[in-house]
């Protein structure tokens, strides 16, 4: 072996380690992706199919921007599906070392929906009976060569959580 060869081995091989690297280290920031619950609003209906947005504030704790660049999530009621929320081909950005407040608009059967919902507040307000509400599903991101497809979201909160960040963000 020539001098010129080994020299171009061992470069070969350091180009690997570092590009292998960076694909762990941008996988390992994917991971420490967090999101967490904001607001679930009823926008109105048509024809029985109630439009629903859902806020999730996602947190990007990585020195470099994540996209979301699909969603398939369900809104649940008392474990029952009120809404589907699906986009496959989007573009939203979470700049690097900020949360963003991303909207989901869904679409839900209006009846349902109504029922459930008056009826959770009722229980809550009449005996102080905590329901819950939850959102499923995932969603896919990626940021430079590291994407993940199908990133898991599993966000629950309750009648009193959600009526109680209504009233913290009525009052500022």
């Amino acid at each position: 072996m020539t001098g010129n060869f080994k020299i171009g081995l061992g470069l070969l091989g350091l180009v690997i380690i570092g590009v292998g690297t960076y694909l762990y280290r941008q996988s390992k920031l994917l991971a420490a992706f967090d999101y967490d619950f904001k607001t679930l609003t009823y926008l109105g209906s048509n024809n029985n199919v109630a439009d629903l947005q859902a806020v999730i504030n996602f947190t990007n704790k990585a020195d470099f921007d994540i996209t979301i660049t699909g969603y398939n999530l369900d809104i649940l009621v008392e474990n029952r599906v009120i809404g589907k929320a699906v986009m496959n081909n989007t573009k939203l950005v979470i700049p690097a070392k900020q949360s963003s407040n991303i909207p989901f608009l869904a679409k839900a059967d209006t009846s349902l929906t109504l029922t459930l919902g008056v009826s959770s507040l009722i229980d809550y307000f009449v005996d102080e009976t905590q329901s819950s509400a939850a959102i499923k599903g995932t969603v896919g991101i990626k940021t430079g060569v590291v994407s993940i497809d199908n990133y898991p979201v599993d966000i629950s909160t309750t009648t009193g959580e959600l009526l109680d960040e209504l009233k913290s963000s009525s009052l500022s």
